[in-house]
């Protein structure tokens, strides 16, 4: 096979192709960078910080706009800019995410938190390369004493001697004196170039100065104090920047993704921030400022900007930059670039007649005049079309192009947003106040231990990390106990001892002790804060020597930096956990891992620190020298059975014996009867779906079908099967939903149903806490006119629950009051109550519980809009769950739920709870979706029939891979990669208590098994 048609299903192919660029992969942003792209932005770039090296005092040479639609190049073009402005020197750069915006008083306190962390991360320079905070120190460092900044840098830097022992007042003088000297610019404090040294050297409280937060401590003979009450942040900006520029540097700001915070009032935080970032400009010569931004967005805001703010970023100095789509030549440079780097990485070359394969000519042609965004969609589009049909696609093998990304006005209101777990999650990093440091030991433990144990879905070879802390030795050091498992077996256990007495004897004692109480686990030693550990002297530096022998991990500093972002993290995960997808990126994104200090505690398998004296060259050799393949590892060979009871036959093993879903079975059963089934389009979901309802309609039970898709509304399908069809959107849903469920004893209470069914409006419509408090004290006020109590317990079947139209009145007579809640309420949901959705109690004809006892479709597919086929699809499902909780629980199959494209109604936790409860009501779920990261786990999870059909999205073949085999490397995980690989049209894995791990088969689908009857008949 042709190595360039390899490269692309070659997991390398995302990381090349990826149509956003991020922070994280700044490094393959610069590798794929064509130059002649953009290039009226990056000599905008060069110019502003140009200006800003030459101190010039004229702020508008030194703020820079860039505009772009989405998707023309915007992150990227400062991405690459920054990392060469850091190769070149000079310049000291921060790219800032704009995911949420803070508030106009808390804008300078967070602004020199985030510039100061920024350049203490390392994602925008070289790889080896110094962070942007330690070059600058060790720019002050050449302008000290000599012979002091000799005897600093061997004592503090090279030994990791703490600095508080070193008498830093004689140095901090000459450094000043040498500043003094060299520029107008104002001299910064002792303590404040004290603190700038303290960081590069470890040191937590001078870092925590840097930062603004509140102290009072010596380092090095230096006083470092600063108050809450103290106004700090303003002041230490000025001096970082006068320092930068001293040195003959300076600090370049960017600030990007503008257009993604929609909290309340962001029209006027994005307006102080251009004010904010303008203003410093003006009294800061050494400082650089831009701001990228979609065109509408900033004609949205401008009018509400200064005038002489706007004249700076507008019409004086350096003028706007608008990205423009790309040039058909420019579209065949990038393309070229990049498949140069696909095909270095996969071992494949280019040929020189042919640059461009396997992309042809007519695709070509179709990339002029688009964003890098849309070409990268299309080239990601035209790849799995690849993988799908196995050969270079023609132009008619492919669906219609994705649409190009046109500049719209910008919406005020605030829209439901698709989860974007990165967008989230560098809003989370970059955008929080400033907190006190995490100090306190508890605290630390607290967090170490939550770190350690949420950790375990990013590591290789682990399912589970589980904890244990304790309190040990007269010091009181907290251990936390982790035992690292695999599928319940434990592989390895860990020590993990945070050592925080002071220095010398004390912390050393505290060492020992820790070391002698080890029993049968590897000893982890971590220096949570204060001075690093020491590779010398005659305490601190043997008992590192015994922990190594011991086969130890030493943690010699655990940096602030890393318990902030566990702080961060623990505080997203809560909020982020339970939704759908969140594993999955989890597991991709590795947000915690990537905390150096962290992945340095949990690393698995351990494989020791390199010695310092080690032969590199051999080492390379060794790595180098070419290992003999492992031999393929067999297939698993399921464990299967024939059914002794009735069973809905799906299709045929691969070995050519029939494979089944089988609920009925009484010795090995089935944990529950839930059904989950994935696949791309195409590949036979819908068709599994039918065999399912087939086979269920034949033994005679009930069915209830959600149909989004008219799927399952055909004619001759409902015919065969003796379905009826419900129209929601000509006869809506079939009973009054504002009718309470009764509890087991008949009584219900109205109150707790209007929260349940105003939640779902909220979350389904976006709606906000004031619109949702008004929508239910309308229905509150509803039943209160029908002489009903919402917070008494009553007999339900006493209940005349008002309608919906009876709170659109009540919601109608605010409006006339002119209650601006009511009015953006009623604007906001008006097409759920316009479209005459909802009857009165008293017009049903026939009841939604004899409904249920049939084979019922509800057909949503005519409805107009997804909120609200969602918001219907709910209020059936809770309807539904309400019905089932009364009746008796048969604890074996007596009805099936088909729910296909689930991705709608993932977050209800009703439909949760039937799925977690169907045994016990006798009901199957069978749920169809796309892609095995559109269920939230606890729902996926109470689905245990799997059934994953073919699917060429690599990160979704991961998780296949990941849910059957437990990880996604080893042996195992390669086989079962091959296997989806070459997964064709209705064929699939199942996985359950009768198929274990797996069994490969192929689906008999509904179409040839009607088209067979007819022919036998």
């Amino acid at each position: 096979m042709d190595l360039r048609l390899k490269a692309f299903e070659s997991p390398e192919f995302d990381r090349v192709f990826s149509a956003v660029a991020s922070l994280a992969g700044a490094a393959d942003e610069e590798r794929l960078d064509v130059a002649e792209i953009e290039t009226d932005a990056d000599t905008g770039l060069s110019s502003i910080v140009a200006q800003a090296r030459a101190q010039n005092p004229d702020p508008a040479s030194r703020v820079m706009l860039i505009k772009g639609a989405t998707g023309t190049g915007k992150t990227h073009t400062l991405l690459t800019a920054i990392r060469r402005m850091h190769q070149k020197g000079g310049v000291y750069a921060a790219l800032f995410p704009m995911v949420d915006l803070v508030s106009e008083k808390d804008l300078d306190a967070w602004l020199l938190r985030a510039i100061v962390s920024r350049l203490s991360e390392r994602y925008l320079v070289d790889a080896g390369a110094p962070s942007p905070l330690t070059r600058l120190a060790a720019s002050l460092l050449q302008r000290g004493d000599p012979a002091l900044v000799t005897q600093f840098c061997r004592e503090v830097l090279d030994e990791h001697g703490d600095i508080r022992d070193f008498d830093l007042r004689p140095l901090i003088v000459s450094i000043r004196a040498a500043l003094q000297r060299e520029s107008h610019l104002p001299v910064p404090s002792e303590a404040f170039v004290t603190a700038l040294l303290g960081a590069a050297a470890g040191d937590d409280e001078s870092f925590a100065y840097l930062r603004g937060q509140p102290l009072n401590v010596s380092v090095g003979g230096v006083r470092l104090m600063q108050g809450v009450e103290d106004y700090v942040p303003r002041g230490h900006i000025d001096a970082l920047v006068n320092v930068i520029g001293a040195t003959g540097g300076t600090l370049f700001l960017a600030f990007d993704q503008l257009e993604q915070s929609r909290v309340a009032g962001w029209e006027q935080r994005l307006r102080h921030l251009f004010s904010r970032g303008a203003l410093l400009a003006e009294t800061l010569p050494p400082l650089a400022v831009a701001y990228a931004v979609l065109p509408a967005l900033y004609d949205t805001i401008a009018d509400g900007i200064d005038g002489s703010i706007r004249d700076r970023l507008e019409r004086f100095g350096a003028m706007p930059v608008r990205l423009k789509p790309l040039g058909r030549r420019q579209a065949e440079s990038m393309l070229r670039r990049r498949l140069s780097e696909l095909f270095a990485r996969t071992g494949a070359k280019i040929d020189p007649a042919e640059p461009l394969y396997p992309f042809p000519a007519w695709m070509i042609d179709e990339l002029g005049a688009q964003t890098p965004r849309y070409v990268f969609e299309l080239i990601q589009q035209f790849r799995r079309v690849y993988l799908q049909i196995g050969r270079v696609p023609d132009i008619d093998d492919m669906p219609p192009p994705p649409s190009p990304i046109l500049e719209t006005p910008v919406v005020l209101a605030p829209a439901a947003p698709a989860i974007n777990f990165d967008d989230k999650w560098h809003g989370e990093l970059t955008s929080r106040v400033v907190q006190p440091s995490v100090g306190n030991g508890l605290q630390q433990a607290e967090i170490l231990e939550w770190a350690v144990q949420a950790c375990a879905p990013e590591i290789e070879g682990v399912n589970a990390i589980k904890t244990r802390r304790s309190v040990r030795g007269r010091t009181g050091t907290v251990v936390i106990e982790a035992d690292f498992q695999k599928d319940g077996q434990s592989v390895e256990r860990r020590e993990i001892a945070l050592c925080n007495e002071g220095r010398g004897a004390p912390l050393a004692e505290e060492i020992r002790n820790f070391l002698r109480s080890v029993n049968g686990a590897r000893p982890v030693i971590v220096r949570p804060r204060g001075g690093r550990l020491p590779k010398t002297g005659r305490f601190i530096a043997p008992l590192l020597r015994e922990a190594d022998d011991m086969q130890g991990i030493v943690v010699p500093q655990f940096e602030m930096l890393c318990w902030e972002r566990l702080d961060s993290a623990r505080h997203f995960f809560r909020m982020c956990k339970d939704l759908p997808g969140f594993e999955d990126w989890q597991r991709e994104s590795r947000p915690l891992t990537k905390a150096i200090s962290l992945w340095d505690i949990v690393q698995f398998p351990y494989v020791g620190a390199p010695a310092e004296d080690e032969d590199e060259s051999a080492a390379e050799k060794e790595k180098a020298a070419p290992k003999e393949a492992a031999p393929p590892p067999p297939p698993p060979v399921p464990r299967r059975r024939q059914p002794s009871a009735p069973a809905v036959m799906l299709g045929a093993h691969e070995d050519g014996g029939p494979i089944h879903w089988a609920p009925f079975e009484t010795e090995a059963k089935l944990l529950n009867f839930g059904i989950l089934v994935t696949g791309d389009p195409g590949s036979g979901k819908t068709q599994t779906l039918n065999v399912l309802i087939d086979g269920v309609a034949s033994l005679g039970y009930p069915i209830c079908i959600f149909d989004f898709k008219n799927d399952y509304s055909e004619r001759s399908f409902v015919q065969a099967i003796g379905l009826k069809v419900h129209d929601v959107r000509r006869f809506g849903i079939p009973f009054n939903p504002l009718m309470p469920s009764p509890s087991d004893d008949g009584l219900a209470q109205p109150i707790e149903h209007i929260f349940t069914i105003t939640g779902v409006l909220k979350r389904v419509f976006g709606l906000g806490d004031r619109q949702t408090a008004v929508l239910r004290d309308a229905m509150k006020e509803a039943f209160e006119r029908r002489g009903i109590n919402p917070q008494r317990w009553v007999e339900a079947e006493s209940i005349r629950p008002p309608s919906f139209d009876d709170v659109v009145a009540i919601l109608e007579e605010q409006k006339e009051a002119k209650n601006p809640q009511a009015i953006s309420l009623l604007d906001r949901i008006a097409p759920l109550f316009e479209l005459g959705l909802f009857p009165k109690s008293d017009e049903l004809p026939v009841p939604f519980e004899a409904m249920l006892d049939e084979r019922l479709v509800l057909s949503l597919f005519a409805l107009p809009t997804d909120e609200i086929k969602a918001a219907l699809a709910e209020l059936i499902i809770i309807r539904l769950h309400g019905v089932l909780l009364r009746r008796v629980q048969p604890r074996k199959l007596t009805r099936l739920l088909v729910v296909d494209e689930a991705w709608r109604v993932a977050n209800s936790s009703h439909l949760e709870s039937l799925a977690r409860e169907g045994r016990a009501f006798g009901a199957g779920i069978a749920i169809g979706t796309q892609y095995p990261g559109d269920l939230p786990p606890d729902l996926s999870g109470a689905l245990d029939t799997k059934i994953y059909l073919k699917n060429q999205q690599p990160d979704h073949k991961k998780a296949v891979v990941r849910a059957l085999c437990g990880a996604n490397s080893g042996p195992e995980a390669a086989h079962l990669h091959g296997v989806l690989e070459r997964l064709t049209q209705f064929e699939g894995l199942i996985q359950n208590q009768h198929y274990l791990p797996y069994a490969r088969f192929r689906l008999l689908p509904y179409f040839m098994r009607t088209a067979q009857s007819t022919k036998a008949a």
